[in-house]
């Protein structure tokens, strides 16, 4: 497995976040599984939305193991796209020292740092989208984008804006999914709709703003802890195949 800073990604509606939101999640891995028919690995991700209108609010997503022989070349090129990313966020990889992107050689220690931020409380950023429903299943939210605080990243612009979104603290639920479908008009170079006026009584903006939350911490400049420190038994090398979802049937970004 190797990151480097240039690492690149590629990559009923009613109750779905708004197609292009933007948030902080924190991002708790919650089974290693395997593709039913191509025997590809994959973590199962749990993304709750920390922060913001849609707080509470949770997305699933599905994180290939780029060093699984059985996954597709471009299921690997994704995945070890996503993982550069959340590791730039978490602040294990720093694009200024390249070294650091050595801090994680495995999948399973990447997991293990994942579930550990986890538990922190550490946010990373994402964009989220909607998949349309098929065979009878009805749409659902996905991630379609890992933001990442590397100015080299293709993300890195979306990051700035979910920050400044958080430093001038954030809308209510109704006036967020309006400022979502201009940000994406504005990304496709149409006029934004004209915001409608703010909701009173339920779900309206406070009179006083309150300050917007501080930045996630940077965690100190170490290694990323070596296998075995701690974690859930599910993250120990596994001896045999546990079958899940197949990667064939539902590409994870």
């Amino acid at each position: 497995m190797d990151f480097s800073p240039q690492t690149t990604t590629l990559g009923g509606s009613g109750d779905l976040l708004p197609n292009g939101t933007l948030a902080f999640v924190i991002a708790s891995p919650r089974e290693l599984k395997y593709g039913k028919e191509s025997g590809a690995r994959y973590a199962d991700l749990e993304l709750t939305v920390a922060e913001g209108p849609f707080t509470k609010r949770k997305v699933f997503a599905m994180v290939s193991d780029p060093d699984d022989a059985n996954a597709k070349p471009e299921g690997k090129e994704r995945a070890l796209g996503a993982l550069c990313r959340i590791m730039e966020s978490l602040g294990v990889f720093t694009a200024a020292d390249p070294a650091s992107y050595q801090r994680v050689r495995s999948f399973e220690q990447a997991a293990q740092t994942m579930s550990q931020a986890a538990g922190a409380g550490r946010t990373i950023p994402v964009e989220i989208g909607i998949e349309k429903g098929k065979d009878g299943h009805a749409d659902k939210n996905k991630v379609t984008n890992w933001l990442s605080p590397n100015p080299s990243s293709a993300s890195f612009k979306k990051f700035q804006a979910l920050m400044a979104v958080r430093a001038a603290g954030y809308p209510a639920p109704a006036a967020a999914a309006s400022a979502q479908n201009n940000l994406a008009a504005a990304q496709w170079g149409t006029a934004p709709a004209p915001a409608a006026p703010a909701a009173q009584g339920w779900g309206a903006a406070p009179a006083a703003a309150a300050p917007p939350p501080a930045a996630s911490p940077p965690p100190a400049a170490t290694a990323a802890p070596a296998w075995g420190a701690t974690g859930p038994d599910w993250l120990k090398p596994q001896t045999g195949p546990q079958q899940g979802r197949d990667l064939d049937d539902e590409i994870p970004f």
